[in-house]
């Protein structure tokens, strides 16, 4: 096993251990799902639905960082998953359209209108922050996004299946089935090992930086995702007294 390898099995026990946002048992919304109302899975999902949609641009950026850095694999993987992302091997449907296409079908509510609510601008500015700094920095934190990717997907499609109560809509079946089956693991099986063939033991320092500073925009995140949805019940109670 080399260095990075433990670097990075070490980073993905980290994320359960020490965070919460995709641990079971710690992640604020999904140790309330069974008590949560309906409207306020809705709009967790509904903004949550927000950063897949923005993961795109996050992958761009850092696919130039990479460049400049003269990390040529990185690079080139990441443009194979940005193709993907875009829909290259789904007849060029994205992989947002058909988790948003498939969430206005199962809820029968509108997706991809969703503006995003003062917990999500925190997140995607944190995630603009970092995608500004040095290629080892850079790169912990898109790590952190694959690494989570599988756990993260799980709890989402848990809140979606207590939301519909039923049978998920062919699209967004199919969204879920490939992301946490065949590509999610082949994202981070690649980046993980194109990852270790550029990047210098000397900067492992600044790959952990940029893992735990995702981790921790995470955790706020979820936390303050979990406080705006309970937000929405007082704010029902106020409208119906």
């Amino acid at each position: 096993m080399n260095t990075f390898d433990q670097l990075s099995k070490h980073l993905n026990w980290l994320m359960t251990e020490q965070y919460i946002a995709v641990n079971q048992q710690k992640n604020p919304i999904i140790i309330s799902l069974a008590k949560a109302k309906a409207f306020q899975l809705v709009y967790v999902i509904r903004q949550y639905s927000i950063f897949p949609r923005e993961l795109v641009a996050f992958a761009q950026s850092a696919r130039k960082t990479a460049l400049k850095a003269g990390w040529l694999e990185v690079a080139a993987e990441l443009q194979a998953n940005i193709a993907e992302e875009l829909g290259s091997t789904t007849q060029g449907i994205s992989h947002y359209d058909l988790l948003a296409e498939g969430l206005e079908a199962g809820l029968q509510l509108p997706i991809k209108i969703t503006q995003p609510s003062l917990a999500t601008l925190r997140l995607l500015t944190s995630l603009q922050t970092i995608c500004r700094q040095d290629a080892s920095t850079v790169f912990g934190a898109m790590y952190a996004i694959e690494a989570t990717s599988i756990s993260e997907l799980t709890m989402v499609m848990q809140i979606i299946t207590k939301l519909i109560g039923g049978n998920l809509p062919d699209n967004l079946q199919y969204f879920f089935d490939m992301h946490l089956n065949e590509w999610e693991p082949e994202h981070e099986e690649k980046l993980r090992n194109t990852l270790a063939q550029c990047i210098d033991v000397t900067d492992f320092s600044k790959f952990i930086v940029g893992f735990c500073a995702v981790m921790e925009a995470m955790d706020l995140w979820w936390t303050e995702l979990a406080w705006e949805a309970n937000l929405q019940v007082n704010t029902l109670k106020r409208l119906v007294a």
